[in-house]
């Protein structure tokens, strides 16, 4: 029980971390939500939700396989776990930020 409370915080974190990621990447939108606007607004509210949760979804999945697999078997202490879980989240979401611009951007453009 303890191990599942374990990962859903982690789970909960990198879901944050992928919304937080669109968020910066969309921008907030501050135009009037009136007309055609009202559409824009709707997006630039709810795209983030859209695409950071599976972003953030992916970052959970590829973050528990690499603890399961690499940090648990390790006879390291509990702060020196954290640090390297940390470390792992930050690296995953690096490769997995650089991948959606690339795709975005470099694979759109062919």
């Amino acid at each position: 029980m303890k191990q599942i409370l374990n990962y859903s915080l982690w789970i909960v974190l990198s879901i944050a971390i992928g919304i937080t990621y669109m968020r910066i990447l969309i921008s907030p939108n501050f135009r009037s939500a009136e007309g055609l606007d009202y559409i824009l607004k709707v997006f630039f509210d709810f795209g983030p939700l859209y695409i950071g949760v599976p972003l953030g979804i992916l970052i959970a999945l590829s973050f528990i396989i690499m603890d399961y697999q690499i940090i648990r078997p390790q006879s390291l202490t509990c702060s020196f776990k954290l640090i390297k879980r940390l470390h792992l989240i930050t690296v995953i979401a690096l490769i997995v930020f650089a991948l959606h611009y690339f795709a975005e951007k470099v694979i759109d453009n062919i």
